[in-house]
């Protein structure tokens, strides 16, 4: 109940602000929330945000938005559509260069000439390995 009562004052904010919010808007296309069921996203042009009890309601005028106060995490502006992302890319490790493997902590366990040696040579566990700018975390079991 606390944080309900803590996001409409901030939203009570935001709609006093709302005429220097427009010009903070220029330049991104979109207003996404956070939401603890994940992303929201609607377009900024024409946009109307309004409350109505527990409910935050955005409308653009082609998409609306209703969205409880209790999930939402945190609001901001983007200049384009990020709900469409999803996953991460792919971290290849090359045989030519050595692994750099470490704890979750960031403590160097060692320095392994491959991913493969690195793996078959560790205990079970949680493992971060390292090659040059590319990561990765693997659970050895």
């Amino acid at each position: 109940m606390k944080n309900i009562k803590n996001m409409k004052k901030i939203l009570l904010i935001l709609a006093l602000l709302l005429p220097q919010l427009r010009l903070a808007a220029d330049g991104y296309s979109h207003l996404t929330f956070l939401t603890t069921e994940g992303p929201r996203q609607i377009g900024v042009n024409n946009l109307q945000i309004a409350l109505a009890g527990d409910m935050l309601n955005a409308s653009n005028g082609v998409e609306t938005l209703s969205l409880s106060l209790a999930s939402l995490q945190k609001m901001y502006f983007s200049g384009e559509d990020t709900t469409a992302w999803s996953g991460v890319d792919e971290v290849v490790f090359s045989d030519a260069e050595p692994v750099m493997v470490y704890t979750p902590a960031g403590v160097l366990i060692g320095e392994y000439k491959t991913l493969l040696n690195a793996v078959t040579t560790l205990h079970g566990g949680v493992y971060v390995f390292r090659q040059g700018r590319a990561g990765k975390s693997i659970m050895i079991q």
